[in-house]
């Protein structure tokens, strides 16, 4: 397993989560999005061209990975939209306004 990168940003009226996930295309990715907790799981596979040989040199992680990003506020998960592009995963979540949450604490945890 393998841990991508990610960023997250809060604007007044969203959260934008952006996870590098070179090699990955769209239908390896899985989302999962709760009020206040997004999970990102996909999986990297070996792409190796070269049919003969042994491996010389191994630094880039395959397998599979999954992320947890706890919010510090309510989302509108309907509002929810993603793009896959140049290996970027961008989540953009709209802040729930029918519920403000104050004194929340952003976390990050590892599945």
């Amino acid at each position: 397993s393998w841990r991508p990168s990610i960023d997250t940003f809060q604007t007044e009226d969203a959260f934008l989560i952006q996870a590098d996930l070179p090699g990955i295309d769209a239908s390896q990715v899985s989302l999962h999005i709760e009020r206040l907790q997004v999970t990102i799981c996909g999986t990297r596979e070996t792409n190796i061209s070269i049919v003969q040989g042994k491996r010389v040199i191994s630094e880039r992680t395959t397998g599979r990975f999954c992320r947890t990003i706890t919010l510090p506020f309510p989302v509108d998960t309907e509002g929810a939209r993603t793009t896959l592009a140049h290996g970027v995963y961008e989540i953009y979540l709209p802040k729930d306004k029918s519920e403000p949450r104050e004194n929340g604490a952003e976390g990050d945890t590892h599945q």
